[in-house]
């Protein structure tokens, strides 16, 4: 059985594939390097056709930020086994057997070890729904810091001497139109959730949870 193990940034795919030959060992075959891009993950999936893809190989990767959704989203519509895991698990993973060296092609390598070894859950995107509610929500996120940073600013400046009017004049009415775009964001988060009938009945409980 192969495992292709993906370490994702933000402009690369370190690959690496990996071969299970024991209980706990396995040998590296191939490594290499990919644009995180569309042609990048065509030209990753030629690769590992070439090399060693069949129905059980499994495509492993850290859920880092949303750097890997590309990737992930782009196999699995593939008809590839796509494998997506939190990086504490692959840390402990690698803590486990002692790896202590920290580069990207390293890091590929360890990820495939650990889907040879530890996955068993095969990941699936979400569906549209919660794929926006999940993108608004995050920029309300944003919005919602950048909304607190100005307001900041603007309490520093009126309590400055001799504070030109018009910074606290754009202060206030960027605070204003960050508020519109929160107030949007939110209001769309919730329309797209009342569409589902059950997740958002569970979504209301949960919200209602104390603490």
């Amino acid at each position: 059985m192969e495992c292709i193990g993906i370490d994702v940034s933000k402009n690369s795919l370190e690959a690496a594939i990996v071969r299970k030959t024991g209980d706990f060992s396995e040998k590296v075959l191939r490594s290499h390097s990919f644009n995180n891009n569309t042609k990048g993950l065509e030209g990753l999936l030629s690769w590992a056709e070439r090399t060693a893809l069949s129905p059980e190989t499994l495509f492993v990767m850290e859920a880092t930020g949303t750097y890997y959704e590309l990737a992930a989203d782009f196999l699995y519509n593939a008809g590839m086994s796509v494998v997506v895991e939190l990086p504490n698990k692959i840390k402990s993973f690698a803590k486990s057997r002692n790896v202590k060296t920290k580069t990207d092609k390293v890091d590929a390598k360890v990820i495939a070890a650990y889907g040879l070894h530890c996955a068993t859950r095969r990941w699936k995107p979400m569906t549209e729904n919660l794929a926006h509610m999940r993108t608004y929500i995050r920029q309300t996120c944003s919005l919602i810091k950048e909304r607190t940073a100005c307001k900041n600013q603007l309490h520093a400046l009126e309590h400055s001497a001799n504070t030109p009017e018009m910074l606290k004049r754009d202060l206030l009415d960027r605070i204003e139109t960050l508020t519109r775009y929160i107030e949007k964001y939110q209001g769309e988060t919730l329309r797209i959730a009342a569409e589902d009938g059950e997740f958002y009945s569970r979504a209301v409980k949960v919200a209602s949870i104390k603490g």
